[in-house]
């Protein structure tokens, strides 16, 4: 046997035991591998940590508690971060709040609330008394608060009366009416006073009720306006009114065909005396949207009526005897002159037209003018000149029967002795009927005996470059 034959013949022999030390070794690692005791364990779970002491969170959740007087036989315990509380309590709310309070302090994990409902005792004042003493020191805190409110609304009430008075006294020189300087005075007074209030509210840390005030106040002002929009507007109608002075108490005016003398100007209504002595109101709305025509803030007035001339009469002649008629009264002022002119004419006359001025604080219209229709037609009537006569036909079928009568009298010499008569009536007396119109309205039931937001004359005289220098009738 060669050498290498001996060293293959050995080769064989220890395969087997190479392949014995293999399976050796991968059996002890399999047991290696699955021995318990050398198996890999899951990490433990991880648990919260605490961050507090359990005993301080005890205390201090017990404290919290206690101090709101809440609990009745209060216990808590804290142990490995879970709080139990346990006791008395009177509602699920003050419950549920302990249990939240406890959950929200650091190192507690858990809660476990065994409080129970306390019957209340029907006879236990104890609640009535703490809600008291609460009460009680709630004052005591707001006192200092309570005095500085009072100090600042006293400041404020002495600054309203002040800008009061002097909004009064300053209305007063201008205007001369009480009634609505103090009218005035109050709305400046109240304004300055609710700024005071709303300082108070604004210090007092009660902003939201400052904002509440002021937009409630707004708010029924808007509904107030809509619900009483007549009366809010006749009011302010009438303060306009009264600013601006269109009349005066006494003018005569002439309000949208409504004529008479002013007796009042209320918040409501504007009063009227009217000619036949009734008393007219009128809306100050309607009033201040009206056309006014005052015959008093320009005492000479202007008055024309028509006389009808027939067409034989002499034109020429008749202008001078009615204008020496209108010239020659007395009522009639010179300064403007009269005028006489011919109008027009139609089918039955001409039209004279006499035009003519006077001072009505002095002499009535109507009476003047009456007595002047009086005067010309007996002076045209005494110088011959004929008067319109419209013509007329009148058919008698049976005839016009005639009879006479002993003694006649002759109607032509009955009328010419009229027209001599110069003795006018009423002629004597043309002064004004103002006094006896306002006279009469004072007889009766006065709505605005207490309220007057128009001057008098006698007010307005202390104002001229305001208003009118002429004096209302008498």
């Amino acid at each position: 046997m060669d050498h290498t034959s001996y060293r293959t013949t050995r080769m064989h022999k220890s395969i087997p035991q190479i392949l014995l030390v293999i399976s050796l070794l991968l059996t002890g690692m399999l047991a290696f591998a699955h021995s318990p005791a050398l198996a890999q364990t899951p990490p433990p779970a991880e648990t919260p940590a605490a961050t507090g002491d359990d005993l301080a969170i005890q205390q201090r959740l017990e404290r919290i508690l206690t101090s709101t007087g809440w609990y009745t036989d209060l216990l808590v315990k804290v142990d490995d971060g879970v709080a139990y509380l346990s006791g008395g309590v009177q509602s699920s709310e003050h419950k549920t709040w302990a249990s939240d309070l406890a959950m929200s302090l650091d190192g507690v994990i858990a809660v476990v609330n065994k409080m129970e409902f306390a019957p209340v005792a029907t006879s236990d004042f104890k609640p009535v008394l703490d809600n008291l003493k609460a009460v009680g020191a709630n004052w005591l805190r707001a006192l200092p608060m309570i005095f500085f409110s009072l100090l600042v609304l006293g400041i404020t009430y002495l600054l309203g009366k002040l800008a009061m008075t002097h909004v009064q006294k300053w209305i007063d020189y201008r205007h001369a009416n009480p009634s609505l300087s103090r009218m005035a005075g109050y709305a400046v007074g109240s304004i300055v006073f609710l700024a005071g209030l709303y300082i108070i509210l604004q210090i007092s840390g009660m902003t939201n009720v400052a904002f509440t005030v002021l937009g409630g106040t707004g708010l029924l002002g808007l509904v107030v306006g809509i619900a009483f929009k007549d009366i809010t507007e006749n009011f302010l109608a009438s303060i306009f009114l009264s600013l601006q002075n269109p009349f005066r108490t006494g003018d005569l005016v002439d309000i949208d065909g409504n004529m008479g003398y002013v007796q009042a100007l209320t918040t409501r209504v504007t009063v009227l005396s009217t000619f036949d002595g009734n008393q007219l109101q009128l809306p100050n709305s309607a009033v201040y949207k009206s056309n006014i025509l005052n015959y008093t803030s320009t005492p000479l007035l202007r008055q024309d009526f028509i006389i009808g001339l027939n067409f034989s009469a002499p034109i020429t002649k008749a202008l001078e005897v009615a204008l020496q008629v209108v010239k020659g009264y007395p009522a009639v002022l010179t300064d403007p002159e009269p005028m006489v002119l011919i109008d027009g004419l139609n089918t039955a006359s001409l039209n004279m037209r006499v035009f003519f001025w006077i001072d009505i604080t002095k002499h009535s219209m109507m009476k003047v003018k009456s007595a002047l229709i009086v005067q010309l037609v007996n002076a045209l009537h005494k110088e011959g000149i004929q008067l319109s006569d419209p013509s007329r036909e009148v058919i008698f079928p049976e005839g016009v029967p005639v009879i006479s009568t002993p003694g006649p009298v002759s109607s032509k010499a009955a009328n010419q002795a009229d027209r001599d008569n110069t003795n006018v009536p009423g002629a004597e007396d043309l002064s004004s009927e103002a006094g006896d119109i306002q006279e009469q309205a004072g007889q009766g039931w006065q709505p605005h005996s207490n309220q007057n937001l128009l001057s008098t004359s006698q007010d307005k005289g202390k104002s001229d470059k305001e208003t009118s220098d002429t004096e209302p009738p008498a």
